[in-house]
């Protein structure tokens, strides 16, 4: 991020922590005009297999390790805002 002009900020507090991207309103135009969500979870493998069991997800969802120090799955809800839950690796 560009400390001048920054598109991204954390918040934290307690044990509550959200995370803020901005994006330019034409960039909602488009057939995807929905929110993407991250939210952080402790022991993401118990979650990934919670919802794995009761179909909250399709089959091609993944648990996986990111380039970026993360291990999470994501997915698009009924609504189709996009949710990523996650946790440092």
């Amino acid at each position: 991020d560009d400390a001048k002009n920054p598109k991204y900020a954390g918040i934290l507090r307690d044990d509550i922590e959200i995370h803020l991207q901005w994006h330019n309103k034409k960039m909602w135009e488009v057939d995807i005009d929905r929110p993407m969500l991250r939210i952080v979870s402790q022991n993401i493998e118990a979650l990934y297999n919670e919802y794995s069991n009761v179909d909250v997800f399709n089959a091609h969802t993944l648990l996986r390790e990111t380039a970026w120090g993360t291990r999470e799955f994501a997915f698009y809800d009924p609504f189709k805002n996009g949710l990523t839950f996650y946790r440092d690796v």
